[in-house]
């Protein structure tokens, strides 16, 4: 995780489905892809903001999904992409039917809930965790009650 990606991102996110999980189901994703973008060292080997996209459109071998997450670096990687990208799919699909994501080639999918807050991570696997990178998530928190980026930019 980098700096920038959780203070914009990440725990802005956290604390939506924390609030939201006290009067609906609610369940949290995170994307662990590394996406290949030789030309972009910045976004290289990282999963970058919105990456689940060419995924979640079956778009994964067309130019636009390229754009996302590069080619496929060899048969290997194609093979963890085609896996991701039908579990994504499945994912929002059953979630746009049933307002539950599981089923398919998923594993179990818990509910949200702050105290344990399990994420979906997907990624080389695809696995529910409690509270990943919890430390930087806390670092963070803290620090934005001290300082809102936000606040300096108006």
């Amino acid at each position: 995780m980098v700096i920038e990606g959780d203070y914009v991102f990440r725990n802005p996110a956290l604390r939506l489905a924390e609030a939201q999980s006290k009067n609906a189901n609610t369940y949290v994703y995170q994307v662990d892809y590394p996406v290949h973008q030789p030309d972009y060292p910045c976004q290289n080997n990282r999963s970058p903001h919105g990456s689940e996209l060419p995924f979640v459109f079956g778009k994964i071998n067309e130019a636009s999904g390229a754009k996302f997450i590069g080619i496929s670096r060899d048969a290997q990687d194609t093979a963890i992409r085609e896996r991701l990208m039908s579990e994504l799919m499945s994912a929002w699909v059953n979630f746009a039917k049933s307002g539950n994501p599981n089923g398919g080639p998923l594993p179990e999918w818990p509910l949200f809930s702050p105290d344990i807050q399990p994420i979906m991570r997907f990624g080389m696997s695809t696995r529910p965790e409690n509270a990943p990178n919890q430390a930087e998530y806390t670092a963070i928190a803290e620090f934005m009650k001290v300082f809102n980026l936000f606040d300096v930019l108006k």
